[in-house]
């Protein structure tokens, strides 16, 4: 396995260059082999590496090819590497997986887009095949037959905290939502400035399904790295825009339903850390208020009505986890006769809105609404809390 592995890497560093495109374009698949081999776990890191060379060695093919030749030289070359990385991408052993992610990803944004090219639809595609084959892992576990050799799961168990199947999983999909992001912002740049016409609906109906995965990793209970990732990511790309342009107001729209779709989910207060999760909702949902107040607020759109539906989810979100009692360290913030500020911070955003509103008369025509949204918000709070002087919705 050794002396092969260096046979490889000889080829790649000394005699690549002397290789015709089809011959370089099957070293994908040799490459996969020595990173998913279970005999030497530096020999599939190095091998990992690799794919760097075939990517370079593209760009340069690419560069010295005919204008219309090139895109076809990059794409063949970029789904080979996305075909054949994807399994490695998928490893059991966390070190190779994490490993893999990453270079996936600083590969496909090379050069701002130099390795997509025009192709960005058919790229994240298939960059959005691999997540939800990662998911699936991540919830039903390895199918039985893998081939790939299996960490002793039991004894990473009962190791310490941070070494569990489930933090290590929460590191991969961290890798793999900031990747994705990497991805999208260029994606979100080429729909504005290239896509017309009908294709445009193709590439929200993509942004959309992405969106929507984005949410799933919201739900994720073990601990607050993934959620408060994807909070992170999400507030980011609401400066990917301006909602300014049809196409801009088409991307605002939709992420913003997803945002406040996602986050009314009260499956999120069952979450091991949900103190600081909620709390990391909230100041999104801040951030996102003090950024487009006046067209969060404008009666002209539907989003205040979504967004005080939003926040009375919040509240029934944080009953639930007061209930289940998600993490020591939750109820330890938040003693009998106090709440903690998951709720204060939602009265907070109450407050910007009514003064928002109060310097604009022309706000005012959901007034009523936004009152009765106070009212149903206290009234839930003291269901679910009352045991616990909710002294917050008194006052």
């Amino acid at each position: 396995c050794t002396e092969g592995f260096h046979d490889v890497q000889l080829i790649l560093d000394d005699f690549l260059s002397e290789m015709d495109f089809a011959e370089a374009l099957s070293l994908g698949a040799l490459i996969a082999a020595y990173t998913r081999q279970g005999f030497d776990i530096n020999i599939a890191l190095s091998a990992i590496g690799l794919y760097w060379k075939l990517a370079d060695y593209t760009l340069i093919t690419a560069r010295e090819a005919q204008p219309g030749d090139r895109p076809e030289i990059v794409r063949k070359m970029r789904q080979e590497i996305i075909t054949t990385i994807a399994p490695t991408c998928m490893d059991n052993r966390p070190n190779i997986r994490n490993t893999a992610l990453q270079t996936l990803f600083q590969i496909l944004v090379l050069q701002h887009g130099g390795f997509i090219f025009d192709d960005y639809l058919d790229t994240v595609e298939r960059v959005y095949s691999l997540a939800g084959k990662l998911e699936h892992i991540r919830v039903h576990g390895y199918e039985e037959g893998d081939t790939t050799p299996i960490e002793d799961e039991e004894g990473i168990r009962h190791h310490h905290t941070r070494d569990t199947v489930e933090k290590q999983f929460n590191e991969s999909f961290c890798y793999l939502l900031k990747g994705m992001s990497r991805l999208m912002k260029l994606y979100v740049a080429h729909l504005q400035s290239k896509v017309t016409g009908g294709a445009v609906a193709e590439y929200l109906k993509m942004m959309k399904s992405v969106l929507k995965f984005y949410g799933k990793c919201l739900l994720i209970k073990e601990g607050k790295e993934v959620p408060s990732t994807v909070l992170t990511l999400l507030d980011e790309m609401y400066g990917w825009f301006e909602p300014t342009t049809e196409t801009g107001m088409a991307l605002f729209t939709l992420l913003t339903g997803r945002l406040l779709d996602a986050v009314a989910n009260k499956d999120i207060g069952l979450n091991t850390e949900a103190d600081d999760v909620l709390m990391a909702v909230c100041n999104t949902l801040i951030s996102l208020f003090n950024r487009f107040s006046a067209l969060l607020l404008d009666p002209d759109h539907s989003f205040f009505t979504s967004l005080l539906a939003t926040l009375t989810a919040l509240i029934t979100t944080d009953g639930v986890a007061l209930e289940t009692g998600a993490g020591n360290k939750y109820n330890t913030n938040r003693p009998k006769g106090k709440l903690n500020s998951t709720q204060r911070l939602l009265l907070q955003l109450l407050q910007k809105m009514y003064d928002q509103m109060k310097d604009e008369p022309r706000f005012l025509i959901d007034y009523k609404t936004f009152t009765s949204t106070i009212d149903e918000m206290k009234a839930t709070a003291e269901s679910l809390n009352g045991s616990h002087a909710n002294d917050v919705f008194l006052v």
